[in-house]
């Protein structure tokens, strides 16, 4: 398998990440009350925040989301149940029949297994391989269609708030201005205290016999 420079460059900064907490500038000192803004909502991370970011501009909010890779830019499959998924119909950013294409596969039943414990069944848990990168791309066309402004590979450098809102700073250099900041970055947010763990429930794997690992 080859990984796009993208990928290595994530992958490496997840391992820095481990180590060491990117600086990030916080405080007061934001818009004041009444203060112009140039957003209703910034949105920080640039993954399931395109489905705040979607609905919130379709409904005439001024939006903007940024992220420090690509907006929207996903690898793997996600786990998750149909009445997880419910909302994305109930919300009108899909159809039920976009929503139904975005389950690769769904398992009939899983088990969970504790160290030293028994074996217990489950149902309608984290049954559903969702293919994430056709997700996110949909959202992100959603989003940008709706208005939303999205900005590629600018990572938070800090905020400051006021009475009248937050200002937001990024880094390379940019600074915008909002009512509220909604923080979506997982273990990448400053205010983290956790490194990232996610237990792999299934997947699906393609073109196998094609390279020959079969």
């Amino acid at each position: 398998m080859t990984l796009s420079a993208e990928t290595r460059e994530h992958l490496e900064a997840l391992e820095r990440g481990f180590f060491e907490r990117a600086a990030c500038d916080i405080g007061d000192g934001g818009p004041d009350r009444g203060a112009h803004v140039d957003f209703d909502v910034v949105l920080a991370g640039g993954g399931l925040s395109l489905i705040y970011a979607a609905y919130l501009a379709r409904r005439g909010r001024r939006v903007a989301v940024f992220d420090r890779r690509k907006i929207g830019c996903g690898h793997r499959e996600w786990n998750i149940s149909r009445a997880e998924m419910r909302p994305l119909v109930d919300s009108a950013l899909f159809t039920q029949a976009e929503a139904d294409a975005l389950v690769q596969l769904e398992y009939d039943h899983g088990i969970c297994r504790w160290h030293g414990g028994g074996t217990y069944p489950v149902r309608r848990v984290l049954d559903c391989v969702v293919d994430a990168e056709r997700l996110l791309t949909e959202l992100r066309a959603r989003a940008e269609a709706a208005g939303a402004t999205l900005l590629d590979h600018h990572a938070l450098a800090g905020y400051r708030v006021g009475r009248g809102g937050v200002e937001v700073r990024l880094s390379p250099a940019k600074t915008l201005t909002a009512r509220v900041l909604v923080d979506g970055m997982g273990a990448a947010s400053p205010h983290a205290a956790f490194d990232l763990v996610c237990p792999t429930v299934g997947g699906v794997l393609a073109e196998l016999e094609r390279r020959g690992v079969v």
